[in-house]
Order: structure tokens, then C-alpha cells, then sequence
């Protein structure tokens, strides 16, 4: 039985309940097996998305994770999840770490942070729009925001934001470039 999003479920089919939109575990770099479903920056992505979807229909993550989860990997990724998730007894946050730290390699963190200091502000692009793409990309890499961080977002803004934004640093912080990106 499904139940509207938001809506509460009666105790009695929670635990046969299955949200309508789970996301499908398929990332950047790696096969797309559901054409349908959306594909992740991130191991860390995906599980945001899971978590979501069960929020959204009144479940608890610790209760329904395991039964739900199985639903949104491909065969081979099923076959990690018997052997290394399925009926544990892990809590989410346990789970949620092992997986992160299965499907969020080295080479998929390495890959965001390069997209991120390539990142550029597109032609036609407005400069909100930028920012929080910009943002996202780098929640997604896990690029700490630093002075760096913050140079490298200015070099990548159209030249009429460019100048304004070096301008507003300096007058605002003389020589301190700030450390935060929403600064």
C-alpha cells in the first residue's frame, strides 16, 4: 500500500509501505542501469535523496532503511549489500557510513573537486543562479571554503561580476580575502 507524501501512515501498513519515487544508486562515472531515475554527483547525493523520500512519507530511517534500501541498487550492488549491510542490524547512520565510504572513492571525490575549480559561470547565467550551483558543486566535492576556494569562485564569474565582486572584497575586507563563501 502506498500513502501520499507527508501523510502519516496507520502503524499497521507502515511496515509494507514502499515510497513511489525512491532514487536509484546510479553515479556520476558509473553505469546508468534506470534511464528513469536520476543520476548522483555522489554516494553522499543519493543518500540524501533515500533519506528524503522516507522523511517525506512519515518513515524512520533506523526502522525502514534495510527493507527500503535494496530497492534502489542494480544486481551487482545488491549483492554488496547482502554481504555487507543486509541483516547486521545496523542503525542508518551506521549503514549510511558504510555505504558512503563504499560508493564515495577517492576518484569519485577527486573528480568533484576538479569539476569544481572548473566551474565556470555560464553565458546568460544569472549571477543567484551561479552561486548556488556553484555551492552545490562544492557540497558534493567536500572543498573546504577557504581564501582559495573563495579566488577561484571569482575567477569563474562572468567578467562583468568578476570586477564587481573584486571590488566589493577590497573595499569591504582590504587585503583579508574572506574564508567564507557567503561572505
Amino acid at each position: 500500500m502506498v500513502s501520499h507524501a507527508g501523510a502519516k501512515p496507520a502503524n499497521n501498513v507502515v511496515s509494507s509501505l514502499v515510497p513511489r519515487d525512491l532514487p536509484s544508486l546510479q553515479l556520476a562515472g558509473g553505469s546508468r542501469w534506470n534511464a528513469k531515475k536520476e543520476v548522483y554527483e555522489s554516494a553522499r547525493a543519493f543518500v540524501r535523496a533515500f533519506a528524503a523520500q522516507l522523511k517525506a512519507y512519515g518513515l524512520s530511517l533506523d526502522e525502514h532503511w534495510e527493507r527500503l534500501l535494496v530497492l534502489c541498487l542494480n544486481n551487482s550492488q545488491q549483492i554488496w549489500y547482502d554481504d555487507k549491510l543486509g541483516k547486521r542490524g545496523l542503525s542508518w547512520s551506521e549503514a549510511e557510513a558504510i555505504l558512503v565510504a563504499k560508493f564515495d572513492t577517492p576518484i569519485h571525490r577527486c573528480r568533484a573537486m576538479v569539476e569544481t575549480f572548473a566551474t565556470e559561470q555560464r553565458r546568460g547565467e544569472s549571477l543567484a543562479a551561479y552561486v548556488e550551483r556553484f555551492q552545490t558543486q562544492r557540497l558534493v566535492s567536500g572543498c573546504i571554503e577557504n581564501e582559495h576556494l573563495v579566488a577561484r569562485f571569482i575567477a569563474s564569474l562572468r567578467p562583468e561580476f568578476h570586477n564587481q565582486a573584486c571590488y566589493r572584497i577590497t573595499s569591504e575586507f582590504g587585503d583579508n580575502i574572506p574564508q567564507d563563501m557567503d561572505k
